[in-house]
């Protein structure tokens, strides 16, 4: 059984408190937490309260069906700062829209971004660590 470590959690923080600057993200309050969902398998999630301007950012614990690696765990981290930045757009269509329509559109984008911003940084963070 693959789980998260402490150290794992701490890089998911730093990795998610960079991309909330670098998506200019700060105007929320930001919790963290490290734990296992009773009902879901994911490795990471955000729970967003857009009266309260606060977004929660968990890890989850158990990762049963893939070792937690930097990669995995930065990659998350961007993917939920994502999920983030497009709450209000998801909060604002699903009234229109059926939930499961704009989850998939939402996850299109999030899978450009990635392809956009996210691999080109995990490859030059990767560069740098390796000339060290």
């Amino acid at each position: 059984m693959n789980k998260t470590s402490k150290k794992d959690f701490d890089f998911f923080v730093a990795e998610t408190s960079y991309w909330l600057v670098r998506l200019n993200l700060q105007d929320y309050g930001v919790v963290f937490v490290h734990m296992e969902l009773e009902s879901e398998k994911t490795q990471a999630w955000v729970e967003v309260s857009l009266k309260d301007k606060i977004a929660t950012f968990g890890l989850s614990v158990d990762w049963d069906w893939m070792t937690p690696s930097n990669y995995y765990l930065s990659k998350s981290a961007f993917h939920e700062c994502c999920e983030l930045m497009l709450y209000k757009l998801h909060d604002s269509l699903t009234k229109f829209y059926s939930y499961k329509y704009v989850n998939e559109m939402r996850h299109e984008v999030i899978r450009t971004l990635e392809s956009v911003l996210f691999e080109p940084y995990w490859n030059e963070k990767e560069k740098k660590r390796k000339r060290k």
